[in-house]
């Protein structure tokens, strides 16, 4: 009897609170202006040759 008296509860709370969350998205929002991004200072898109080297020496037991 007490399972069916907390179902009918949750079932009424529910049909009450689903109104309240509907109309919750309706609301108005305050949009803010995207933050400020600072231009790059060195442009890397040009010609490139690179030149490595290098040896390895050493023991192992």
């Amino acid at each position: 009897m007490m399972t069916n008296f907390l179902r009918a509860g949750f079932a009424a709370t529910a049909l009450l609170i689903a109104p309240i969350a509907a109309q919750s998205a309706d609301l108005p929002r305050s949009y803010k202006a995207p933050a400020y991004v600072a231009p790059a200072y060195a442009n890397w898109s040009g010609f490139y040759v690179g030149i490595n080297g290098g040896y390895g020496f050493g023991k192992s037991s």
